[in-house]
């Protein structure tokens, strides 16, 4: 019986490696499947490099996809653009067609579905927020989606996004992941201040970030009751010029303040694991900070009414705060306060991730084994 061919594509940037990269690596203990990763970005690489080391009986081949000259030389002239992913898709479609499956983190690559010769697609979303772009009509064009919990699962079916027998649910792969690259607690700080993480989304019609982080960064400055990391969702500072990302980055406080626009630590919960608080506003990290529930404080600085909004239900899960200056009071407020949200923390996160990840990866690339028969 001849092997089946698997490419999993990481075109998506360094943020998404870690939801997928340990199911290629399980896929890859099989001796039925040939397994080809495909990266666009050296981050990328170093990323799945990691993963791979950490499954030394794991034969996966991690591959560059090619990119047109005129898309290379506007990604050097325009850092903004250099990862585009249409002319990298397009460019390597006869590639793509030679394989049995192909694994996605995103959902550009659905273009791929237009397009004569396009084998099945699977996706295994990265990360398990509540946000509406994350159910949108492109789920249509997968063949199987795999889900880390049964909250994601429901809500793609009853939007009829995708039919109950093209789901399957495994539990958070990069928490799994994370498992096994023995990520524990860094210690960040050489104090014993509580500390918290300040996560803002990317985009600017719903993140703090452009209204109040300046004015967070200062409040923290000027108090000595807490340390704060700042690390945003790594796409905010994605092509942004050198002095820009100094600029940020020297809001720093020796000590007191990290500030981080966009290393490998903001992938992989050295931040989330390292924080007793979370401050932020609607990425889904907070489910990866939840795998050990601890105090939240949710930023509205846009006046959202999300109190019966499915896209903001992970706002039930702490305070949520309308005026800047209460940042710090509600900080402080923060660790009396969770008591009252545990209960309901500890049932999100159960549905969201599942109630047990360890051996996701393991799970996820049995459905993948199952569907391709």
């Amino acid at each position: 019986m001849s092997r089946k061919r698997v490419a999993f594509l990481f075109v998506g940037g360094a943020h998404q490696v870690l939801h997928s990269a340990s199911v290629a690596a399980e896929l890859g203990c099989n001796p039925r499947f040939d397994v080809t990763c495909f990266v666009a970005q050296a981050d990328e690489r170093e990323m799945l490099q990691q993963v791979a080391r950490a499954w030394p009986e794991s034969s996966l081949t991690i591959a560059d996809l090619s990119v047109p000259l005129w898309s290379s030389l506007i990604g050097r002239l325009w850092p903004k653009f250099r990862a585009l992913k249409l002319p990298r898709l397009l460019a390597n479609r006869k590639r793509f067609s030679t394989f049995d499956a192909l694994v996605l983190t995103e959902r550009t690559s659905t273009i791929l579905k237009m397009l004569p010769g396009c084998p099945p697609l699977i996706h295994i979303p990265h990360g398990a927020g509540d946000r509406a772009r994350g159910f949108e009509p492109r789920l249509r064009r997968f063949d199987l989606v795999i889900v880390s919990g049964e909250k994601d699962a429901h809500r793609m079916t009853s939007e009829g996004l995708v039919e109950t027998s093209r789901i399957a649910v495994s539990g958070s792969t990069k928490l799994d992941a994370l498992d096994r690259l023995s990520v524990g607690r860094p210690r960040l700080f050489g104090n014993d201040r509580p500390v918290v993480l300040y996560n803002p989304h990317f985009e600017a019609a719903l993140s703090s970030w452009p209204r109040w982080g300046k004015q967070i960064i200062d409040a923290f400055a000027a108090q000595s009751d807490f340390n704060l990391i700042v690390a945003p969702h790594i796409r905010l500072f994605e092509g942004a010029s050198a002095a820009q990302r100094e600029a940020f980055e020297a809001c720093a406080v020796q000590d007191r303040i990290i500030v981080d626009a966009g290393s490998v630590r903001s992938c992989d919960m050295t931040y989330t694991n390292a924080a007793d608080i979370y401050l932020g506003d609607v990425s889904s990290q907070v489910y990866e900070f939840l795998a050990r529930p601890r105090p939240c404080v949710f930023l509205d600085s846009t006046g959202a009414d999300w109190k019966d909004n499915p896209n903001y239900a992970f706002w039930h899960f702490g305070e949520v705060i309308t005026d800047v200056s209460e940042v710090l009071p509600a900080t402080h407020r923060a660790p009396a306060a969770h008591p009252a949200f545990l209960e309901t923390q500890e049932a999100a996160v159960s549905a969201a991730v599942g109630g047990e990840w360890r051996g996701a990866s393991q799970r996820a690339a049995a459905a993948i084994a199952n569907f391709l028969g």
